[in-house]
């Protein structure tokens, strides 16, 4: 079933480093791939014109699938000048390489080696990902 998520970047009641760790963890877990994570810039907890605008075209596209909507060059200019983006694909892999990451920790730290003794950028870059995701 598609699903189609819209969240303020600036949304202090639904943080949106929370939301794209949910549609990752949805992602990853229950195989659903048909999941749309759609942040606007500029918000913050509230509906904007670019949200309607692609929740109104989402909608169009899977309820009538068949018939005429407006072309997906179309829809992909109005999400510039809203300022909404689909970050779902991009954080899905940043998300996967920093969990791998947290994985070799824990199996190094099991037979008693440091990671962070042995190469202590690799963590330091996977927490500059994590600051710049926020």
């Amino acid at each position: 079933r598609p699903c189609l998520i819209v969240n303020g970047r600036h949304d202090p009641r639904c943080p949106v480093e929370f939301v794209k760790d949910a549609v990752v963890e949805v992602q990853q877990s229950h195989s659903y791939r048909s999941l749309l994570l759609l942040v606007d810039e500029e918000a913050a907890h509230e509906i904007t014109e670019g949200m309607w605008s692609e929740t109104l075209l989402f909608l169009h596209q899977h309820l009538f699938p068949s018939s005429e909507h407006p072309s997906s060059s179309t829809g992909k200019e109005q999400e510039r000048q809203m300022g909404v983006t689909d970050e779902a694909a991009a954080l899905e892999t940043r998300m996967q390489e920093g969990r791998d990451l947290e994985e070799e920790d824990h199996v190094q730290q099991e037979r008693g080696e440091d990671r962070k003794s042995e190469d202590g950028k690799i963590r330091g870059e996977w927490q500059d990902l994590e600051e710049d995701m926020r």
